[in-house]
């Protein structure tokens, strides 16, 4: 299925190679009711998913039971984060005091 008309000729126009063939699409009684508009629309954009359900997802599937929680993992790791934030900064002032000295 292609979005327009002329993507569709040029895609039948051009030399298509290897096990594949293209043909145009015969609206017969058959073949038109055996295809539904669901079928043929576009699909749906998928919900964006976070990092906390993709570890419980692969958490599930590998068996798992520390992925699971993660309520906790996130709020060690969030610490972590911020703690790491705040050594960059005390690190960064006391360079800066280091170089402002007489």
């Amino acid at each position: 299925v292609f979005a327009t008309p002329a993507l569709a000729r040029r895609a039948l126009e051009a030399p298509v190679e290897g096990q594949w063939t293209l043909q145009a699409f015969n609206p017969s009684p058959t073949l038109a009711t055996t295809i539904t508009d669901s079928d043929i629309a576009t699909p749906a954009e998928r919900p964006k998913s976070t990092a906390a359900v993709a570890r419980r997802l692969i958490g599930a599937a590998l068996g798992e039971t520390q992925l699971l929680k993660s309520t906790g993992n996130a709020k060690a790791l969030n610490s972590e984060r911020i703690k790491r934030a705040n050594d960059k900064k005390v690190a960064r002032v006391q360079l800066d005091a280091t170089w402002d000295d007489p």
